[in-house]
């Protein structure tokens, strides 16, 4: 069964990268927030695993402006999670373990490259605000 990579999420004013708040646009895409995904206790268990990754960047209206969804092996938890990607550099989230998922066996496959991907160990998903006003000064 292939499944959509990952589904539009609202989420709540912030500065930095923070973990979404399950979606409500119906069961279609509930992979990644039923209660069969159980939170990880620590972080350590993600080294070595598979992680797939989707980022919202939104846009000083609050409409994403762009995503970016990604697979990686987890090579580090501390002081970042640390994703290598093949040949790209290394990307980075904040170590909070309630934004870590164990992932659900299947095929994904990411909107914005086409790529499927099978059976991720793990998932998350960020939204990035842009600074308020008041925050640029």
């Amino acid at each position: 069964m292939e499944r959509s990579a990952f589904p539009p999420t609202p989420s709540t004013r912030s500065t930095s990268a923070r973990r979404s708040e399950s979606p409500s646009n119906g069961a279609a895409d509930a992979w990644l927030w039923n209660t069969h995904v159980v939170p990880l206790e620590k972080l350590d268990q993600m080294v070595g695993s598979s992680l797939l990754v989707r980022v919202n960047y939104l846009g000083p209206d609050g409409a994403v402006e762009h995503v970016a969804e990604f697979a990686g092996v987890v090579s580090a938890v501390d002081p970042l999670v640390t994703i290598d990607r093949g040949g790209d550099h290394p990307f980075t989230l904040p170590p909070e373990p309630d934004a870590y998922h164990v992932g659900e066996r299947g095929h994904y496959r990411l909107h914005s490259t086409g790529e499927t991907v099978i059976d991720p160990a793990f998932t998350t998903v960020w939204t990035v605000h842009p600074p308020s006003v008041d925050e640029r000064r």
